[in-house]
């Protein structure tokens, strides 16, 4: 038998954590690995992105990360945006139905709504659009109850058996244009499937 995908939300943690994110990315760039490792699953971002060691927390048996524009990648990167990636405990993926017809069924009511706010209410949020690219599930979304309320992306995939979250939006500074997030999220998608293909 097949569950839903349970998208936990960790709300509590933002506010610090965005904090460090966001001294992150008054600086033209992150000096930082431009690859990691979470569980046995590797994080890797699009072309000029690298890793904040800063932001990596764990919790729950998950481990959260940030992306930001690398120092050395600014010409390759979308400097008004941030990424981050979660990885869920070993075991998470199993018996998740992961498809397109699922996720959309189940974002688009209530308790995913719920699930993608970061306020966890459901009337905060706007899925505009869910699709597949290179095995993930992806969600184009606007929050009315986030720090940055534009336009943001979240993929959801499964990797070595764990769940797999991938988030794309605006820093603050500015937000994404369609294009851009749509660029974004489909080359952060393909960078992971790439990274953890062996």
């Amino acid at each position: 038998m097949t569950k839903h995908v349970a998208v936990k939300r960790r709300r509590w943690l933002w506010p610090g954590l965005m904090g460090v994110v966001v001294a992150g990315c008054v600086a033209p760039g992150v000096n930082g690995a431009k690859t990691a490792s979470a569980g046995g699953v590797s994080i890797a971002g699009p072309p000029g992105f690298c890793v904040l060691d800063q932001s990596r927390v764990w919790l729950d048996e998950a481990e959260f990360a940030a992306l930001l524009p690398c120092e050395s990648g600014l010409s390759f990167a979308a400097p008004q945006a941030m990424l981050t990636v979660t990885v869920d405990a070993k075991g998470s993926a199993t018996d998740i139905d992961l498809t397109r017809e699922a996720l959309a069924a189940y974002f688009n009511g209530p308790e995913g709504r719920a699930a993608l706010s970061r306020a966890g209410k459901a009337k905060t949020v706007n899925v505009q659009e869910v699709r597949e690219t290179s095995g993930a599930v992806v969600v184009r979304m606007t929050d009315s109850s986030a720090r940055w309320p534009g336009l943001g992306w979240r993929a959801v995939t499964a990797v070595r058996g764990r769940l797999v979250t991938l988030t794309v939006r605006g820093n603050g500074t500015k937000d994404l244009t369609l294009a851009t997030g749509r660029r974004l999220i489909n080359r952060f998608v393909a960078a992971m499937a790439g990274a953890n293909r062996a």
